[in-house]
């Protein structure tokens, strides 16, 4: 069987068919992929626009070569069936970098070449829709090396960074087969006598809903690599896929009785969540009745309120965030929890995709109304654009397949994705006002104020402007389940 005959063979998405809108809301690897095949399409449509050019692969592709990839799809089109088939290992072979020139020439061609390029990009897509679901894995070897080598190849196959603020020359010897990124720093870590530092944030603190008074609110945008200090506790922590969730924090609560010490009273305790550096989450959801807290011989700890859910939003470019829990008292004294499990659930932003409307004719009349634009999971439309008063006035909305979580009213992220506009033949004209218009569960809709030269719009003549919006092309919801061992309940300083 050929290779490009077992491709048809695959059961795979129809690429020109809207989603079925009453599905839930993405959480597979399927759905994921179907979007990031589809973003690559986009992104090379929107390669030349006057406002800003599209990368040839996504940022961060290391050894993309264009001029082979263009070779192999013109491959393609070979009459014979070996060549096309070795065309369509090699596209493949590229990896997900070669996603906007796979999906750019199918939009180009024609005939059994479509076909081809369809599945080639799909099954592009679903690799790398697993790299951003899964959690990084890595395979390190270092014999008797500064511990600084191995970290750098730690880094770079993960595609992940954390600061280094202390001297990584100790001499270390590991071998880690296949750990997942978080597993691999905490087993470097511990053997070149290092910690992670969580520096704590001076501006901007994320919000925490379903907190009680007076508990911790996140804080922290910053994350270290520094050095043990000798004699110091390690906190209590687990590599939960992307995640690493460990205990910042006991603190016992309410009265001790007479005679148990304090071992018969609750506990806040504070969770801190990293976050792999490559990720943006936006929001993260901590339900009290996923938690189970149990002593050694499984003596139950429970949570102080079981409907209770603690929600934090994301700023971005953090990298980890702290979720404070109250439990009540035990029914018999506990001096510590064999274990403390529960489900975190984050909600991330898809594929960034630069949504264009290009060469929009703009004057003192409403321009005619494009077609919307459509990606993955979401739509753009541009509902209006005119000069009124020397300003371009634009209105534009997004709407994506399903209702999220993310998308709730308190939740501004989205309001924050700036609009641009710029002149056909010229520079970008200056945002003087941005405000949300409407907004629903699923999107919202938004209005921008530019300002104009005066000898252009006093012209009254229609000119050609470029309007992009760069937005995440899904939204997904992804539940990552962690147990923590051996957790002391006794009072602990901060780390």
């Amino acid at each position: 069987m050929s290779m490009l005959h077992e491709l048809r063979e695959r059961q795979r998405p129809r690429l020109d068919r809207r989603p079925d809108r009453r599905r839930p809301l993405v959480r597979g690897l399927l759905s994921l992929a179907t979007a990031l095949a589809l973003a690559g399409g986009a992104a090379a449509r929107g390669h030349e626009s006057a406002c800003g050019s599209q990368p040839d692969a996504p940022a961060g592709a290391i050894g993309f070569d264009r001029a082979t990839a263009e070779r192999l799809v013109r491959r393609l089109g070979s009459g014979a069936i070996a060549e096309r088939d070795a065309a369509a290992r090699g596209l493949l072979d590229l990896g997900p970098a070669a996603l906007p020139l796979v999906a750019s020439a199918r939009q180009a061609s024609s005939g059994a070449r479509v076909d081809a390029l369809e599945r080639i990009e799909w099954l592009l897509g679903q690799r790398a829709a697993a790299h951003a679901i899964e959690p990084a894995l890595v395979t390190l070897q270092a014999d008797d090396v500064a511990a600084g080598e191995p970290l750098q190849q730690l880094f770079a196959q993960a595609g992940s960074r954390i600061e280094l603020a202390a001297a990584t020359d100790r001499r270390v010897s590991l071998r880690c087969d296949r750990l997942t990124f978080w597993e691999a720093v905490d087993e470097l870590l511990d053997r070149a006598g290092l910690v992670l530092e969580f520096a704590a944030a001076t501006r901007g603190e994320a919000g925490v809903r379903g907190a009680e008074p007076g508990m911790r609110r996140p804080s922290g945008n910053a994350l270290r690599i520094v050095a043990a200090v000798p004699g110091a506790s390690v906190a209590p922590a687990v590599a939960a896929g992307p995640l690493r969730v460990s205990v910042a924090t006991v603190e016992r609560t309410g009265r001790s009785q007479p005679g148990e010490d304090g071992l018969g009273r609750g506990a806040r305790v504070t969770l801190r969540m990293a976050w792999e550096p490559r990720l943006e989450p936006l929001l993260t959801r901590l339900p009290a009745r996923s938690l189970v807290a149990e002593g050694p011989g499984g003596e139950a700890l429970p949570a102080a309120q079981r409907a209770a859910v603690i929600e934090a939003t994301i700023p971005p470019g953090w990298t980890w965030i702290d979720l404070p829990l109250l439990f009540g008292p035990p029914a018999v004294p506990l001096e510590r929890l064999g274990v403390l499990r529960g489900t975190i659930v984050l909600w991330l932003a898809g594929m960034e995709h630069d949504f264009r409307f290009n060469g929009v004719p703009v004057g003192r009349e409403a321009a005619a109304v494009p077609a919307p634009l459509r990606v993955g999971a979401v739509e753009v439309r541009l509902a209006d654009a005119r000069v009124v008063d020397r300003r371009l006035l634009v209105r534009v909305s997004v709407t994506y397949d399903e209702a999220s979580e993310a998308l709730a009213s308190h939740h501004s992220w989205l309001a924050s994705r700036r609009l641009e506009a710029c002149v056909a033949a010229g520079g970008p004209l200056e945002q003087v006002d941005e405000r949300v218009e409407s907004r629903t569960d699923r999107g919202v809709t938004v209005a921008a104020e530019f300002a104009v030269p005066p000898a252009w719009a006093d012209a009254g003549d229609a000119r050609e402007v470029h309007i992009r919006w760069t937005l995440p092309i899904a939204i997904h919801e992804l539940p990552v389940d962690f147990a923590i061992r051996d957790v002391p309940l006794a009072p602990a300083p901060p780390r």
